[in-house]
């Protein structure tokens, strides 16, 4: 029987014929079904073979009302309403738990299968959850709905009079608003509504396409005009979504504007493909206005410098040199000192730049190579750091106490290191603080028990939500809790963080030990002990890398909780013999975290030290390597501010800080002996 109905579930996913599956001729399930391989799958996006998998187990489980949810929704994703709607029509005779998103997901199969004034009577019986996340959805379905149907005059009332009266406005409101005007002939109404919609963060080109596709492309780009192009893509490039900005530049307009040029090679440069973005600034730079050319010069020194040309120093002194007013004219001069690593021109950068934002990173760079020679001076330009704001303030605390250590005078130094770490917050620099002076305790503490005296708002749903695994649908009712009780926020992310760390960094003022979840925890302490890591080491890694985020892409491409490269994972799944291995399978956190704490034990192995590690995690073996034959027998203090990579420059403190919290909170007494050493690199 298991293998007839699999075979009919296969014939049916990839043709139109009708299946039906006879419940009454399955005897009843003996044991618990197991979603997760579904889940994944469904997860991962993987909708056919999630469908398969719930499908089969159908014929085992037909009363599970999971399971046909589940197969309800896999269909209703591969574009089978058809099918889609029995199994949710069965799910909501079974169930009496989530019955607002199988009533929501069964409109949406109707709608999607013709069925309209089906789809109205399945939102009328989801209008009855008044508190529910899928609420605003079915009501914008109506919208769309009647609008189908013809009925314009109902589009409007009903957007106005239910929809917004409840839920916020959005770019696709904006859209149905407009193209009922355009079906009415009232077309100036239409084209006013359009500039509203135009220059919303939702309103991407799939809404334009939408509107050309009803009132005419050709007519919806007239009313496109080159300022409003100009600012999308402003508005763009500060959220920076450099995908969004380059879409937006080829579709309207002419790509030879300079202006339009202009962003386009800014949004091409963080997106890294700097030979395309050198070719855009060139061609525009002689034809923009003087402040914004400034910063195209700016930018293509940028790029030499990280293409490793060497008239990187000649295309930044063009830009003080042509432009002293500019307000890049500053950072320009610093680069070229950086790059030449000239003390001396950092000194001059002070004299002539009094008022820029950078003089105390110039104190610093000035100090800092005081430092590496031991010469005593170097506290003359760390003291005035000592003013600033927190950031400059350990830091030059830190190292002027380092400074004074190393000429002689360790008991004064570990005076103000103590007087500092005892009225300060805690950073990297008093974690390295700790080396020295012991007896200030790491002030973090759980502070769970006080939070979770009442209920949670909807307690059942989350519950119910968590025990099926599909992520879109736990990621909706978060949101939906966040904005309608924002007072519960902290309880309601923390209660599910241990299995959906995912939503941390959506908490606001919360105590610091709930940024610190134990997220993933079945899966790091199975993998630690498997590769004999440190699982607080794991932990502060994967915040590191991605907050506990799942579907965490970088701009490298890197993927998941462990943040894994393409190249790096195949080198990983061959050294794990994973013969079945899908890039994809990388959005998989128990997965990820396996194939990244086996990376992070190879790389800890072949450096010997915990910081190289750290640093080629992020940098590249490559790299690191490379660094410790040029940095000698360095201090691993050190080595870490010599790092020439910013981002792993910072990403190595942010790790060390991290594993200094988990520690603390977790398993203490956090060593920091075992992090600082007095060589960085093994030879």
């Amino acid at each position: 029987m298991r293998r007839f109905v699999l075979l009919f579930v296969l014939i049916f996913l990839s043709c139109e014929k009708k299946v039906v599956l006879h419940f009454e001729e399955i005897e009843k399930p003996k044991k618990e079904v197991s979603l997760k391989e579904g889940v994944d799958l469904f997860n991962t996006m993987r909708f056919k073979k999630s469908a398969v998998f719930f499908l089969k187990n159908l014929s085992e489980f037909p009363d599970d009302w999971r399971l046909n949810f589940l197969s309800g929704l896999s269909l209703l994703k591969t574009g089978k309403s058809e099918y889609a709607k029995r199994y949710l029509s069965r799910a909501i005779e079974l169930s009496d738990e989530l019955k607002d998103y199988i009533h929501y997901y069964l409109a949406v199969a109707f709608f999607e299968n013709g069925e309209l004034e089906a789809t109205l009577e399945a939102i009328e019986s989801l209008k009855s959850f008044r508190d529910s996340a899928v609420l605003c959805d079915g009501l914008l379905l109506r919208v769309k709905t009647l609008y189908k149907m013809e009925l314009y005059d109902e589009v409007l009332k009903s957007l106005r009079e239910e929809y917004l009266s409840i839920c916020p406005v959005k770019a696709e409101t904006k859209v149905l608003e407009l193209k009922v005007y355009w079906k009415r002939g009232e077309f100036e109404k239409a084209k006013e509504v359009f500039k509203e919609a135009w220059l919303r963060r939702d309103f991407s080109l799939r809404e334009f396409d939408d509107v050309g596709k009803e009132c005419g492309e050709e007519e919806v780009k007239k009313w496109v005009t080159k300022e409003m192009v100009l600012e999308k893509m402003k508005r763009l490039m500060e959220e920076e979504r450099w995908n969004d900005v380059i879409s937006v530049g080829k579709r309207f307009f002419n790509e030879d504007d300079p202006l339009i040029q202009f962003f386009m090679g800014k949004a091409l440069y963080y997106m890294r493909r700097l030979r395309d973005s050198k070719e855009k600034l060139e061609g525009s730079i002689n034809a923009l206005p003087l402040p914004l050319r400034c910063e195209a010069e700016f930018f293509l020194g940028k790029i030499a410098e990280r293409s490793g040309k060497e008239n990187a120093v000649d295309l930044y002194k063009r830009v003080y040199e042509r432009y002293p007013e500019c307000e890049f004219a500053d950072n320009a001069f610093f680069k070229i000192a950086l790059i030449k690593k000239d003390e001396n021109l950092f000194r001059e950068f002070i004299k002539r730049f009094p008022n820029s934002e950078l003089i105390s990173d110039a104190q610093w760079e000035i100090a800092w190579s005081l430092i590496k020679r031991n010469d005593p001076s170097s506290v003359n330009y760390l003291t005035p750091m000592t003013t600033y704001q927190q950031k400059l303030n350990s830091k030059a605390i830190f190292w002027m106490t380092e400074a004074m250590r190393r000429n002689g005078n360790s008991d004064e130094a570990n005076k103000i290191l103590k007087n500092f770490m005892e009225n300060a917050s805690p950073d990297y620099y008093w974690v390295s603080g700790s080396f020295y002076v012991k007896e200030v305790t790491f002030p973090v503490k759980s502070e769970e028990d006080r939070y979770f005296n009442n209920p949670l708002p909807n307690a059942r749903e989350i519950s119910a939500l968590l025990s099926i695994g599909i992520f879109e649908l736990i990621e909706k009712e978060v949101r939906h809790l966040l904005k309608n009780y924002p007072e519960r926020a902290t309880e309601v992310l923390y209660y599910i963080s241990k299995e959906y760390p995912d939503f941390i960094m959506l908490l606001k003022n919360a105590p610091l030990s709930f940024y610190y979840p134990l997220a993933y925890k079945d899966s790091v302490f199975r993998y630690s002990g498997d590769f004999s890591l440190d699982p607080y080491l794991i932990l502060a890694v994967m915040k590191a890398e991605s907050s506990f985020q799942r579907f965490a892409v970088s701009r490298a491409n890197a993927r998941g909780v462990m943040q894994i490269i393409k190249p790096t994972a195949i080198f990983i799944s061959s050294q794990l013999q994973m013969e079945n291995f899908e890039l994809i399978d990388l959005f998989l956190p128990d997965l990820n975290i396996k194939m990244g704490v086996w990376y992070l034990k190879f790389l800890i192995d072949k450096f010997s030290e915990l910081v190289p590690a750290i640093s080629a995690y992020n940098a590249g073996p490559e790299n690191v390597s490379r660094w410790c034959s040029d940095f000698g027998d360095m201090k691993t203090f050190d080595f870490i501010e010599s790092i020439p990579f910013s981002e792993t420059k910072d990403y190595v403190k942010r790790v060390i800080y991290y594993y200094a919290v988990y520690k603390n909170l977790y398993s203490p007494p956090f060593e920091p002996e075992k992090i600082f050493k007095v060589r960085a690199c093994v030879k």
